[in-house]
């Protein structure tokens, strides 16, 4: 008895999670892929300063240590 409603629950909650399939007009598919276009370039340029920013503290440790030893 359990068992059967737990499936029925869980039928509940996986067709309240499905997406409503409709044909979307061409404006809001359009609308969704700048929208997607821009989110994917801001984190492309975020991404990169990120790099960046690891890539000079990489530069600054290796020529610190690399100072270091020739000081020695």
């Amino acid at each position: 008895m359990r068992e059967r409603e737990r499936e029925k629950k869980k039928y509940q909650l996986l067709s309240l999670r499905a997406p409503q399939l409709q044909p979307l007009p061409a404006q809001v598919l359009t609308a969704q892929s700048s929208m997607a276009a821009t989110a994917c370039s801001s984190l492309s340029l975020r991404a990169l300063r990120a790099w960046r920013r690891i890539r000079q503290r990489i530069e600054k440790l290796v020529l610190l240590d690399w100072e270091g030893r020739i000081r020695d």
